[in-house]
């Protein structure tokens, strides 16, 4: 390297330049030959940091010098190869920021001088364009993902476009996501990752499963972060694999050590892998698991107290703070937090304060509905309104994914004025897993949700005029919808008691003879008013059984009360058109983080029910033998049936 070269690297390390080596330095760059070989080594100082950044926490100082002084003198290799041969020029002092008369050489104030000259520097190679053109071009794309995948937090839209601190999950399909246009990674099946980073250092942080990564070279840098540390690379084709041999965080098995495995593989390129033991280069066709235990110190508490930086929680020690960071994720669940409510904190330490991770939870709120959405119920509190939100289960809508249907017709059931109780559970924010309502102002008048309403319901008789044609019923479900239906939420029917008029003709030889809390069933609409109108077709006494009367207050299966997670069994039946089964469960195969079941080992050789499968997977139903070993995921939300969360179900291997 030539003298200025020297210089110039000195200036960007942050280290002190004389007046004399100021003026030589700005005299070489004022040379349009050497602005090339200048935005070359700036360029490649911005990747040396990336490389370098997790390497800089390192206990053991000299295998990051080590690391740090090889990737440069193979860059000033480079440089020998290609770079003019300069001769120093003399220019006026005055072109250059300089340290001030009196101003000793060393000291703060003269370091901070030069680094400003550092940006005079920089600022000069934008300006004539050398720097900017080749770095950041005209614009920067914002990150994008596609394909089959959901992005945790408030917002349950599938979209394209997504911000740095989005954490992805991606479905049976995987996901695909471009950083900068530069990065291209594929998320594969059922893994977990963070977008982080800035424009040209592209970072994500992968919390399990596969990402297989192809980066462009010289176009900015990219880092994966895992448990055990940093990857990072300048250009490659590699694959990184987290992987928990003994479960996933957040399983019932979950303690505070977790062993993980993260494996890299290069297909292309070089990577620098800082994994726990000091950084190790993996160049083309080369592989290396890493292993190690991680530490997740976990804290059960009440909320005493939640600030917009921290969380503070009476522990059955005295009180803990936790300080909750800039994760949108992390952020929008500790802000829906409120006084009382028991939680657990997974969380870090970092300079001496405790940072949050993860929060987990469930509890119950009462208060009176405020507002109302397709998928959300706003409550007010004693102190506050909160805002909660059905839980989103499967993948894209398009393969079926949505909100929870169970959860969408409870919320369609309530009005706005109701006071209601609600259950909720973490991780996502507050998600509504029930909605019981308590007091309503009035249940006999038809909600607006009901409005426009056309279909079939059952119910008991509780009064009638035969002069007028007049009917009061106590609806205990709708049992069709009509294709003319306009009603937003058909099933807010179920639980009033509504007026019908009407009734004429034959039917009113019907309604003579029906009692009071005799079973009926009748065609009805919604034309005007606080009440139903007779559609003329059907009206009849029917038996109701008692299920009927209190659906879902029957058991679930032994030991699966709140259950979440993978069962493995055989398929005893099938309903295609239901888009239902039953299998005989054999095991657990996994149970989630929010999994509540305290011993599902206890439903082994009952024959389970699942509904709710939908979209493709009626495809793989459709396919799947009777007699054929099965894996399942679904959940218990109430009843003795589980809900299938369109995402996973296959032969078991």
């Amino acid at each position: 390297m030539s003298q200025w070269q020297d210089l110039l690297a000195s200036l960007l390390d942050g280290e002190s330049l004389d007046a004399e080596e100021a003026t030589r330095l700005n005299a070489a760059l004022s040379q349009p030959e050497n602005q090339e070989v200048a935005r070359q080594w700036i360029q490649f100082q911005g990747t040396l940091i990336g490389c370098t950044y997790d390497v800089n926490r390192m206990e053991h100082g000299r295998e990051r010098l080590h690391a740090k002084a090889m990737l440069r003198h193979k860059h000033a290799e480079v440089l020998a190869d290609t770079s003019p041969s300069v001769e120093p020029a003399t220019i006026s002092a005055t072109d250059f920021t300089l340290a001030p008369q009196g101003t000793r050489k060393g000291s703060s104030r003269y370091r901070n001088l030069m680094l400003r000259g550092a940006a005079v520097i920089v600022a000069a190679l934008i300006l004539i364009g050398a720097f900017w053109t080749a770095v950041s071009g005209t614009s920067y794309a914002a990150p994008t993902v596609k394909g089959d995948f959901h992005v945790l937090g408030e917002s349950t839209i599938h979209k394209q476009s997504v911000n740095r601190g989005d954490r992805i999950v991606s479905g049976g399909e995987g996901a695909q996501i471009n950083l900068g246009k530069y990065c291209q990674l594929t998320l594969t099946s059922h893994s977990e990752m963070t977008i982080l980073g800035a424009p040209h250092q592209e970072s994500v942080e992968l919390h399990q499963g596969r990402l297989q990564a192809h980066v462009i070279p010289n176009q900015g840098q990219f880092g994966v972060q895992t448990p055990l540390g940093t990857i990072s690379v300048i250009g490659t084709e590699f694959e990184t694999i987290v992987e928990y041999p003994n479960g996933m965080p957040g399983d019932l098995s979950m303690s505070q050590m977790k062993k993980v495995l993260v494996t890299v593989a290069v297909l292309s390129g070089t990577v620098l892998c800082d994994l726990g033991n000091g950084p190790v280069q993996l160049t083309a066709g080369s592989s290396r698991t890493f292993a190690d235990e991680v530490i997740r110190q976990r804290t059960v508490g009440e909320v005493t107290t939640t600030t917009e930086s921290t969380v503070t929680l009476k522990t059955k020690e005295g009180t803990a703070t936790f300080h909750v960071g800039e994760n949108p994720l992390t952020r929008h669940e500790a802000e829906s937090l409120l006084k009382g409510d028991r939680v657990t904190i997974v969380w870090d330490e970092e300079g001496g304060q405790q940072w949050i991770r993860d929060i987990e939870g469930e509890g119950l709120i009462e208060g009176t509905v405020t507002r109302l959405g397709d998928a959300w119920v706003e409550v007010r509190t004693s102190d506050r309104r909160i805002k909660l939100r059905a839980p989103w289960r499967g993948g894209n809508p398009a393969d079926g994914g949505g909100p929870d249907k169970e959860v969408l017709r409870k919320i369609g059931g309530i009005r706005v004025g109701d006071k209601v109780s609600v259950r909720w559970a973490i991780p996502e924010g507050k998600r509504v897993m029930d909605v019981r309502l308590q007091e309503s102002g009035d249940m006999t008048r038809v909600p607006a949700e009901l409005y426009g309403f056309s279909g079939r319901v059952i119910g008991r008789l509780v009064s009638r005029d035969v002069e007028q044609g007049e009917l009061k019923l106590k609806i205990i479900r709708v049992d069709r919808v009509w294709r003319n239906n306009e009603a937003k939420h058909p099933t807010s029917a179920e639980g009033r008691t509504l007026k019908i008029d009407g009734v004429f003709g034959k039917f009113l030889d019907v309604l003579l003879t029906l009692k009071k809390n005799d079973g009926v069933q009748i065609e009805v609409k919604h034309v005007r008013g606080d009440g139903l109108t007779f559609l003329g077709e059907d009206l009849r006494r029917i038996q109701i059984k008692e299920e009927q009367t209190d659906k879902g207050n029957s058991d679930s299966p032994p030991g699966l009360n709140g259950f979440r997670g993978i069962l493995i069994g055989e398929l005893v039946s099938k309903d295609i058109e239901k888009g239902t089964l039953q299998f005989r469960m054999e095991k657990v195969q996994r149970v989630w983080k929010a999994n509540k079941a305290p011993a599902p080992e206890q439903s082994k050789g009952k024959v389970i029910s699942v509904e709710g499968i939908s979209g493709k997977f009626l495809d793989t139903l459709l396919v799947l033998e009777i007699g054929t070993r099965i894996e399942v995921e679904a959940f218990q939300v109430r009843g003795p049936t589980l809900r299938f969360l369109g995402e996973w179900l296959r032969k078991a291997e």
